[in-house]
């Protein structure tokens, strides 16, 4: 399993549209590619324009292929609330309890 990370900020007006957007705009367009398994948005306390999402992938292909095939739709979707580029970043996931965390909520 990997992880693709994406910190963005939003312009300071925008912070509850950025949230909106992630929830009801990029996460149903997620659930509909291949490999997808999860998505955790984090917003920091301390800097509230900052979110971090967290998507989780079966394979790297996956990752590779939603990034190559989709990265235009997340810009379309968070970019007219953005304060600069997005940041990307793919990881391997090598210890979860992911179940333990949807169990909780």
């Amino acid at each position: 399993m990997l992880t693709r990370i994406i910190e963005c900020f939003s312009t300071p007006s925008k912070v509850d549209e950025m949230r909106d957007k992630v929830r009801n705009e990029l996460l149903p367009k997620l659930h509909k590619q291949p490999g997808f398994v999860d998505l955790i948005a984090l917003c920091d306390n301390r800097e509230a324009r900052r979110m971090i999402l967290l998507s989780f992938w079966n394979a790297q292909q996956n990752t590779e292929g939603h990034h190559r095939e989709h990265y235009d739709v997340v810009l379309r979707i968070l970019g007219p609330v953005l304060e600069g580029s997005p940041t990307f970043e793919s990881l391997k996931v090598e210890t979860s309890t992911v179940h333990r965390l949807a169990a909780a909520a």
